[in-house]
């Protein structure tokens, strides 16, 4: 299947939808970085950052990682959820997968934002924690992924009525 073909199947609204969810999820990502800046007292996470993205800094990257991470699950998500409730007209069914869904999406967002600066990373040769990874790192990366997921939880009920419904 050639993009034209796939694209004749998607219509502009859809298009315009996703893309406004896109701008505001990346707000929303921004806005949800907040929860994790009590874990870069820790110098460890500052090495992190520093070492990963785009500027020369920690302070530079922060933000822009964690808006690109957290606006990428948001949309994620909204968009799942749009999906879900286009497809099933049921409303427990939509309410069963809407739940199903996220759950996955939550505990593979934990595993793999876990796994990326301890497993990944140091095999692609970042080496971002001059302590060796110790259990102590292992331990604030891992708690900082479950803090920072928690307090997105806690916040989703008030970000998700920003979110359009470009699907419906």
């Amino acid at each position: 299947m050639v993009v034209p073909d796939v694209l004749a199947f998607v219509s502009l609204e859809f298009i315009g939808g996703a893309l406004q969810i896109g701008v505001i999820s990346l707000g929303l990502g921004l806005l949800a970085s907040l929860v994790l800046v009590p874990f870069l007292l820790n110098g460890r996470l500052r090495s992190l950052f520093a070492t990963v993205g785009p500027t020369d800094h920690w302070m530079g990257n922060y933000p822009i990682v964690m808006t690109i991470v957290g606006g990428g699950e948001i949309a994620l998500f909204a968009l799942t959820v749009e999906l879900i409730a286009i497809e099933y007209a049921n409303p427990a069914t939509v309410e069963q997968l809407i739940l199903s869904a996220s759950v996955a999406i939550l505990l593979g967002c934990i595993l793999v934002l876990s796994l990326l600066p301890l497993v990944v990373f140091p095999r692609l040769g970042i080496d971002w924690d001059k302590n060796g990874y110790d259990a102590r790192t292992v331990g604030l990366v891992c708690g900082a992924v479950l803090w920072y997921h928690a307090g997105t939880i806690l916040l989703s009920p008030y970000t998700f009525d920003w979110i359009p419904s470009p699907l419906l």
